[in-house]
């Protein structure tokens, strides 16, 4: 994101309310707008998709990239009148949504690929995983960028190397106290 709005461009993230980054998004001028959770046991009539396409697209309007950060086909439904406004669109599976979908869900996501300019997934495995689903008719835009777990890797590299106590001394952390 902060590559993107280097360059002056607008951009609308479509994902499940998360109120745990909203400061960091409006710090960025990011505009983010919820479209329901894909919940599939309350899949809403058409009528409700309809109407909420017409809000968003006379809220939103024409933008420059569009970021689905969960690619689940009910929410795609429900917001795809703006996904057709956009000049970019960016689809992250974080896992599940790849991993736990049935063929039938894989091949109703298919059309909304079509539009991707670009596709991540989080491991090399996942993308092993996007590819054997989808044939590898979208492996030209599939990249890998391992979202939130960098930190894993130093936390491994010091566990491997100090015990319990040194590492909390290095981290000024109190030796009786227990961290998660």
């Amino acid at each position: 994101i902060d590559n993107v709005l280097v360059h002056g461009e607008e951009i609308v993230i479509i994902s499940r309310e998360n109120k745990q980054f909203s400061d960091w998004y409006k710090e960025r001028n990011v505009i983010v707008k919820t479209c329901g959770t894909g919940i599939r046991s309350q899949m809403p009539i058409i009528f409700n998709w309809v109407s909420l396409n017409r809000k968003l697209r006379k809220e939103i309007g024409k933008h420059d990239v569009l970021h689905v950060q969960y690619v689940d086909i009910f929410l795609l439904l429900r917001c795809m009148g703006i996904i057709s406004l956009a000049q970019e669109v960016i689809y992250t599976y974080w896992g599940s949504d790849l991993l736990r979908t049935s063929k039938l869900e894989h091949n109703m996501v298919y059309p909304f690929l079509n539009k991707a300019s670009k596709i991540v997934l989080m491991t090399k495995a996942m993308q092993g995983k996007f590819n054997e689903a989808y044939s590898n008719k979208f492996s030209g835009k599939t990249m890998v960028l391992d979202f939130g777990n960098p930190g894993y890797d130093s936390i491994r590299k010091y566990a491997a190397e100090m015990s319990k106590t040194e590492c909390k001394k290095y981290w000024g952390i109190e030796t009786e106290k227990i961290v998660v």
